[in-house]
Protein backbone atom coordinates (compact mmCIF):
# COMPACT_ATOMS: atom_id res chain seq x y z
CA UNK A 1 0.00 0.00 0.00
CA UNK A 2 0.83 3.56 -1.12
CA UNK A 3 1.41 5.80 2.20
CA UNK A 4 -0.05 8.73 2.33
CA UNK A 5 0.66 11.23 5.00
CA UNK A 6 -1.11 15.30 5.42
CA UNK A 7 0.02 15.70 8.90
CA UNK A 8 0.90 19.26 10.20
CA UNK A 9 3.87 21.73 10.26
CA UNK A 10 5.09 24.58 11.40
CA UNK A 11 5.97 26.00 8.08
CA UNK A 12 2.70 27.66 6.49
CA UNK A 13 1.56 25.40 3.05
CA UNK A 14 -1.10 26.57 0.99
CA UNK A 15 -1.46 23.86 -0.38
CA UNK A 16 -2.76 22.03 2.76
CA UNK A 17 -3.34 24.92 5.13
CA UNK A 18 -4.20 24.65 9.03
CA UNK A 19 -6.69 27.63 8.28
CA UNK A 20 -9.82 28.14 10.01
CA UNK A 21 -13.45 29.42 8.27
CA UNK A 22 -16.87 29.12 7.82
CA UNK A 23 -16.32 26.04 6.00
CA UNK A 24 -13.01 24.47 6.80
CA UNK A 25 -14.38 21.87 8.82
CA UNK A 26 -17.18 21.01 10.65
CA UNK A 27 -18.30 22.01 14.65
CA UNK A 28 -19.46 19.53 16.53
CA UNK A 29 -23.14 20.42 16.31
CA UNK A 30 -22.25 22.45 12.97
CA UNK A 31 -24.78 21.82 9.83
CA UNK A 32 -22.70 23.32 6.82
CA UNK A 33 -26.46 23.69 5.18
CA UNK A 34 -28.00 26.03 7.75
CA UNK A 35 -25.62 27.90 10.22
CA UNK A 36 -22.64 30.42 10.15
CA UNK A 37 -20.12 28.81 12.51
CA UNK A 38 -16.12 28.96 12.92
CA UNK A 39 -14.60 25.68 12.37
CA UNK A 40 -10.78 24.54 11.66
CA UNK A 41 -9.21 22.49 9.46
CA UNK A 42 -9.72 18.81 10.93
CA UNK A 43 -7.31 16.04 10.30
CA UNK A 44 -9.47 12.99 8.89
CA UNK A 45 -8.73 9.07 8.50
CA UNK A 46 -9.22 7.71 5.35
CA UNK A 47 -9.64 3.92 3.57
CA UNK A 48 -8.73 2.66 0.03
CA UNK A 49 -12.09 1.75 -2.05
CA UNK A 50 -11.60 -0.06 -5.50
CA UNK A 51 -13.07 2.80 -8.16
CA UNK A 52 -13.33 3.07 -11.35
CA UNK A 53 -11.83 6.03 -13.39
CA UNK A 54 -14.68 7.44 -15.95
CA UNK A 55 -12.30 9.04 -18.15
CA UNK A 56 -10.15 5.88 -18.79
CA UNK A 57 -12.15 2.89 -17.80
CA UNK A 58 -9.53 2.06 -15.84
CA UNK A 59 -9.94 0.02 -12.64
CA UNK A 60 -8.49 2.75 -9.26
CA UNK A 61 -8.48 3.29 -5.59
CA UNK A 62 -10.35 6.01 -3.89
CA UNK A 63 -9.92 7.03 -0.16
CA UNK A 64 -13.19 7.54 1.73
CA UNK A 65 -13.39 9.11 5.11
CA UNK A 66 -13.75 6.43 8.04
CA UNK A 67 -13.26 6.70 11.52
CA UNK A 68 -10.93 3.39 11.36
CA UNK A 69 -8.93 4.11 8.52
CA UNK A 70 -5.03 4.42 8.47
CA UNK A 71 -4.29 6.65 6.18
CA UNK A 72 -3.89 10.64 7.25
CA UNK A 73 -5.78 13.43 5.32
CA UNK A 74 -7.46 17.09 6.84
CA UNK A 75 -10.61 18.21 5.71
CA UNK A 76 -11.70 20.78 2.62
CA UNK A 77 -15.30 21.67 4.32
CA UNK A 78 -17.22 18.89 5.72
CA UNK A 79 -17.41 16.81 2.47
CA UNK A 80 -14.37 16.37 0.92
CA UNK A 81 -10.13 15.90 2.12
CA UNK A 82 -6.94 16.61 0.99
CA UNK A 83 -4.03 13.72 1.34
CA UNK A 84 -0.66 13.58 0.11
CA UNK A 85 0.61 11.47 -2.51
CA UNK A 86 4.30 10.94 -4.04
CA UNK A 87 4.72 14.46 -2.84
CA UNK A 88 1.41 16.46 -3.93
CA UNK A 89 -1.01 17.40 -2.56
CA UNK A 90 -4.71 15.40 -4.18
CA UNK A 91 -8.19 16.51 -3.40
CA UNK A 92 -11.13 14.11 -3.41
CA UNK A 93 -14.02 16.42 -3.48
CA UNK A 94 -17.05 14.57 -1.82
CA UNK A 95 -15.65 11.87 -0.18
CA UNK A 96 -17.93 11.50 2.67
CA UNK A 97 -19.86 13.59 5.49
CA UNK A 98 -17.56 15.32 8.62
CA UNK A 99 -15.49 12.38 9.83
CA UNK A 100 -17.74 9.38 7.82
CA UNK A 101 -17.93 8.33 4.63
CA UNK A 102 -20.91 9.15 2.89
CA UNK A 103 -24.40 9.23 4.70
CA UNK A 104 -27.96 8.75 4.43
CA UNK A 105 -28.80 11.71 5.66
CA UNK A 106 -31.43 13.03 2.93
CA UNK A 107 -31.74 17.08 2.91
CA UNK A 108 -33.12 19.58 0.63
CA UNK A 109 -31.50 22.70 -0.86
CA UNK A 110 -32.36 25.23 -3.32
CA UNK A 111 -30.74 24.28 -6.70
CA UNK A 112 -32.11 27.49 -9.10
CA UNK A 113 -32.21 31.54 -7.70
CA UNK A 114 -34.61 31.93 -10.74
CA UNK A 115 -37.62 29.78 -9.90
CA UNK A 116 -36.29 28.43 -6.31
CA UNK A 117 -36.52 24.99 -7.44
CA UNK A 118 -35.74 22.32 -4.57
CA UNK A 119 -34.35 19.12 -4.93
CA UNK A 120 -33.51 16.33 -1.92
CA UNK A 121 -30.31 14.53 -2.01
CA UNK A 122 -30.11 11.23 -0.30
CA UNK A 123 -26.80 11.35 1.02
CA UNK A 124 -24.31 13.62 1.99
CA UNK A 125 -20.45 13.42 0.91
CA UNK A 126 -21.04 12.44 -2.72
CA UNK A 127 -21.07 14.24 -6.37
CA UNK A 128 -23.35 12.69 -9.32
CA UNK A 129 -21.82 12.17 -12.35
CA UNK A 130 -22.87 14.85 -14.26
CA UNK A 131 -21.65 17.57 -11.86
CA UNK A 132 -18.42 16.32 -11.50
CA UNK A 133 -17.97 16.23 -15.51
CA UNK A 134 -19.38 19.64 -15.64
CA UNK A 135 -16.69 20.71 -12.89
CA UNK A 136 -14.05 18.57 -14.17
CA UNK A 137 -14.49 20.49 -17.65
CA UNK A 138 -14.58 24.21 -15.99
CA UNK A 139 -11.60 24.04 -14.42
CA UNK A 140 -9.74 22.80 -17.13
CA UNK A 141 -10.99 25.58 -19.35
CA UNK A 142 -10.81 28.00 -16.56
CA UNK A 143 -6.86 27.05 -15.95
CA UNK A 144 -6.48 27.75 -19.80
CA UNK A 145 -7.51 31.12 -19.19
CA UNK A 146 -5.59 31.94 -16.36
CA UNK A 147 -8.63 31.90 -13.58
CA UNK A 148 -8.04 28.77 -11.67
CA UNK A 149 -4.22 28.36 -10.77
CA UNK A 150 -4.63 26.12 -7.84
CA UNK A 151 -6.36 23.27 -8.94
CA UNK A 152 -5.28 20.80 -11.89
CA UNK A 153 -8.40 18.11 -12.42
CA UNK A 154 -6.71 14.67 -12.34
CA UNK A 155 -9.66 12.33 -12.67
CA UNK A 156 -13.15 11.42 -11.95
CA UNK A 157 -13.79 8.47 -9.95
CA UNK A 158 -16.66 6.20 -9.75
CA UNK A 159 -17.31 3.65 -6.88
CA UNK A 160 -19.96 1.96 -4.83
CA UNK A 161 -20.76 3.29 -1.66
CA UNK A 162 -19.90 0.77 1.23
CA UNK A 163 -22.67 -1.69 2.12
CA UNK A 164 -24.96 -0.27 -0.55
CA UNK A 165 -25.62 -0.94 -4.06
CA UNK A 166 -25.65 2.46 -4.78
CA UNK A 167 -23.08 4.49 -7.17
CA UNK A 168 -21.10 8.01 -6.85
CA UNK A 169 -18.42 10.27 -7.96
CA UNK A 170 -15.72 11.93 -6.59
CA UNK A 171 -13.46 15.05 -8.29
CA UNK A 172 -9.55 14.48 -8.19
CA UNK A 173 -7.82 17.63 -8.37
CA UNK A 174 -3.70 18.52 -7.38
CA UNK A 175 -3.81 21.52 -5.55
CA UNK A 176 -1.16 24.08 -5.18
CA UNK A 177 -3.25 25.75 -2.94
CA UNK A 178 -6.56 25.52 -0.57
CA UNK A 179 -6.24 28.90 1.14
CA UNK A 180 -9.86 29.91 1.23
CA UNK A 181 -10.97 33.97 1.11
CA UNK A 182 -13.52 33.21 4.05
CA UNK A 183 -10.30 31.84 6.03
CA UNK A 184 -8.03 34.65 4.99
CA UNK A 185 -10.82 37.36 5.85
CA UNK A 186 -10.65 35.75 9.05
CA UNK A 187 -7.36 35.37 9.76
CA UNK A 188 -6.44 38.64 8.78
CA UNK A 189 -7.85 39.19 11.79
CA UNK A 190 -6.58 36.69 14.16
CA UNK A 191 -4.11 38.84 15.73
CA UNK A 192 -7.46 40.88 17.62
CA UNK A 193 -9.26 37.50 18.03
CA UNK A 194 -6.02 36.15 20.04
CA UNK A 195 -5.79 39.32 21.79
CA UNK A 196 -9.38 39.55 23.02
CA UNK A 197 -9.06 35.48 24.00
CA UNK A 198 -6.25 35.83 26.26
CA UNK A 199 -7.90 39.27 27.89
CA UNK A 200 -11.02 37.04 28.67
CA UNK A 201 -13.22 39.84 26.31
CA UNK A 202 -13.76 36.80 24.07
CA UNK A 203 -14.77 33.61 24.85
CA UNK A 204 -14.51 31.04 21.86
CA UNK A 205 -16.96 27.86 22.02
CA UNK A 206 -15.15 24.78 20.51
CA UNK A 207 -17.77 22.77 20.24
CA UNK A 208 -20.48 25.00 18.48
CA UNK A 209 -17.73 27.83 16.35
CA UNK A 210 -19.36 30.34 18.54
CA UNK A 211 -18.31 33.40 20.49
CA UNK A 212 -19.40 35.41 23.71
CA UNK A 213 -18.56 38.37 24.49
CA UNK A 214 -17.05 39.87 27.94
CA UNK A 215 -17.11 43.74 27.63
CA UNK A 216 -15.39 43.37 24.44
CA UNK A 217 -14.01 46.52 23.19
CA UNK A 218 -15.52 46.13 19.34
CA UNK A 219 -13.62 49.00 18.28
CA UNK A 220 -9.87 46.66 18.41
CA UNK A 221 -11.58 45.13 15.11
CA UNK A 222 -11.46 48.78 13.37
CA UNK A 223 -8.01 49.83 13.43
CA UNK A 224 -6.45 51.25 10.36
CA UNK A 225 -3.91 48.50 9.69
CA UNK A 226 -7.41 45.35 9.64
CA UNK A 227 -8.75 47.83 7.60
CA UNK A 228 -6.72 48.56 4.86
CA UNK A 229 -5.77 44.63 4.30
CA UNK A 230 -9.40 43.96 4.55
CA UNK A 231 -10.04 46.49 1.80
CA UNK A 232 -6.85 44.77 -0.40
CA UNK A 233 -8.45 41.52 -0.13
CA UNK A 234 -12.00 42.68 -1.00
CA UNK A 235 -10.87 44.90 -4.06
CA UNK A 236 -8.53 41.68 -5.38
CA UNK A 237 -11.72 39.74 -5.47
CA UNK A 238 -13.90 42.36 -6.87
CA UNK A 239 -11.04 42.71 -9.79
CA UNK A 240 -11.00 39.14 -10.33
CA UNK A 241 -14.42 38.81 -10.83
CA UNK A 242 -14.71 41.18 -13.28
CA UNK A 243 -12.62 39.53 -15.40
CA UNK A 244 -14.30 36.47 -14.84
CA UNK A 245 -17.61 37.98 -15.66
CA UNK A 246 -15.50 39.81 -18.82
CA UNK A 247 -14.42 36.73 -20.32
CA UNK A 248 -18.29 35.50 -19.99
CA UNK A 249 -18.57 33.24 -16.91
CA UNK A 250 -20.89 33.17 -14.37
CA UNK A 251 -20.85 31.03 -11.40
CA UNK A 252 -24.37 30.07 -11.17
CA UNK A 253 -26.53 29.41 -7.77
CA UNK A 254 -26.09 27.54 -5.23
CA UNK A 255 -21.87 28.55 -5.41
CA UNK A 256 -21.83 32.12 -5.27
CA UNK A 257 -21.17 32.63 -1.53
CA UNK A 258 -18.08 33.85 -0.30
CA UNK A 259 -14.88 31.76 0.61
CA UNK A 260 -15.03 29.72 -3.33
CA UNK A 261 -12.30 31.41 -4.23
CA UNK A 262 -8.45 30.20 -3.59
CA UNK A 263 -5.49 32.42 -2.78
CA UNK A 264 -2.68 31.87 -4.79
CA UNK A 265 1.06 32.25 -3.21
CA UNK A 266 1.39 35.27 -5.76
CA UNK A 267 -1.77 37.33 -4.30
CA UNK A 268 -4.14 36.46 -7.27
CA UNK A 269 -7.15 34.24 -6.84
CA UNK A 270 -8.38 31.00 -8.11
CA UNK A 271 -12.17 30.21 -8.72
CA UNK A 272 -13.34 26.88 -7.36
CA UNK A 273 -16.71 24.74 -6.86
CA UNK A 274 -17.57 25.31 -10.31
CA UNK A 275 -20.35 22.57 -10.48
CA UNK A 276 -22.95 25.23 -12.03
CA UNK A 277 -20.54 27.69 -13.47
CA UNK A 278 -21.20 28.38 -17.24
CA UNK A 279 -20.15 30.80 -20.13
CA UNK A 280 -23.77 32.83 -19.70
CA UNK A 281 -23.32 36.37 -20.46
CA UNK A 282 -26.68 37.41 -20.16
CA UNK A 283 -26.90 36.57 -16.52
CA UNK A 284 -23.95 38.38 -15.70
CA UNK A 285 -25.35 41.34 -14.05
CA UNK A 286 -27.80 39.47 -11.82
CA UNK A 287 -24.46 37.20 -10.80
CA UNK A 288 -22.58 40.86 -9.80
CA UNK A 289 -25.40 41.94 -7.69
CA UNK A 290 -26.13 38.98 -5.87
CA UNK A 291 -22.38 38.49 -5.28
CA UNK A 292 -21.95 41.67 -3.81
CA UNK A 293 -25.35 41.18 -1.70
CA UNK A 294 -23.83 37.86 -0.53
CA UNK A 295 -20.31 39.83 0.76
CA UNK A 296 -22.53 42.20 2.51
CA UNK A 297 -24.10 39.51 4.00
CA UNK A 298 -21.05 37.86 5.10
CA UNK A 299 -22.02 40.03 8.23
CA UNK A 300 -23.23 36.66 8.80
CA UNK A 301 -20.06 37.25 11.40
CA UNK A 302 -22.97 38.73 13.19
CA UNK A 303 -23.77 35.10 13.94
CA UNK A 304 -20.10 34.95 15.71
CA UNK A 305 -21.66 37.23 17.93
CA UNK A 306 -18.36 40.26 17.23
CA UNK A 307 -20.11 43.30 15.57
CA UNK A 308 -16.58 44.55 14.66
CA UNK A 309 -16.21 41.78 12.34
CA UNK A 310 -19.11 42.06 10.87
CA UNK A 311 -18.26 46.29 10.19
CA UNK A 312 -14.94 44.75 8.42
CA UNK A 313 -17.52 42.65 6.21
CA UNK A 314 -19.29 45.48 5.31
CA UNK A 315 -16.00 47.39 4.36
CA UNK A 316 -14.97 44.22 2.17
CA UNK A 317 -18.26 43.98 0.36
CA UNK A 318 -17.29 48.04 -0.62
CA UNK A 319 -13.74 47.11 -1.30
CA UNK A 320 -15.69 44.63 -4.02
CA UNK A 321 -17.52 46.78 -5.34
CA UNK A 322 -14.72 49.28 -5.96
CA UNK A 323 -12.07 46.60 -7.33
CA UNK A 324 -15.10 45.74 -9.91
CA UNK A 325 -15.78 48.63 -11.27
CA UNK A 326 -12.31 50.36 -11.48
CA UNK A 327 -10.35 47.62 -12.49
CA UNK A 328 -9.45 46.30 -16.39
CA UNK A 329 -7.19 43.57 -14.87
CA UNK A 330 -7.26 41.40 -11.95
CA UNK A 331 -4.97 42.81 -8.94
CA UNK A 332 -2.80 40.73 -6.67
CA UNK A 333 -4.17 40.65 -2.70
CA UNK A 334 -0.45 42.20 -1.56
CA UNK A 335 1.99 40.31 -0.23
CA UNK A 336 2.36 42.34 3.25
CA UNK A 337 -1.13 41.50 3.98
CA UNK A 338 -0.49 37.48 2.46
CA UNK A 339 2.42 37.25 5.44
CA UNK A 340 -0.16 39.32 7.44
CA UNK A 341 -2.32 36.67 7.38
CA UNK A 342 0.09 33.91 7.88
CA UNK A 343 1.04 35.20 10.87
CA UNK A 344 -2.13 35.77 12.53
CA UNK A 345 -3.85 32.86 11.54
CA UNK A 346 -0.91 30.55 13.02
CA UNK A 347 -1.15 32.68 16.22
CA UNK A 348 -5.38 32.29 16.61
CA UNK A 349 -5.19 28.41 15.99
CA UNK A 350 -2.96 28.48 19.32
CA UNK A 351 -5.62 30.04 21.09
CA UNK A 352 -8.73 29.23 19.31
CA UNK A 353 -8.73 25.36 19.28
CA UNK A 354 -6.66 24.05 22.44
CA UNK A 355 -8.98 21.16 23.02
CA UNK A 356 -9.56 19.58 19.68
CA UNK A 357 -7.02 17.82 17.15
Amino acid sequence: MTKHECGQTNTFRFEKPQTFGFSSGWANDFNPDGNYALTQRRNVSLEEIPARSILTGKQEIILLKNSQGSIRGISSGAGSSLYEKEGIILKIKRNGYKERGPTNEPFTYTRNAGNQTTETEEYRGILHKQTAINEYNAIQQLRKEGLCEAYKPIDILEYTIPQTNKKAHALITEVTSEVRLDEVILGIQGNILTEKIKTGELIFNETTGMFRTNNLDEEAFLNPQTQQDVYNIGYSLGSHYKEFHRKGWTRGYPHSWFGNEILNTDGTLSFVDLEDASKNKTNIHQQTERYQAQSALFAEFEHLGIRGLAHNAATLAQAFSEGYERTSRPIPIPQETIQRFIQYTQEANKHLWRNTQ
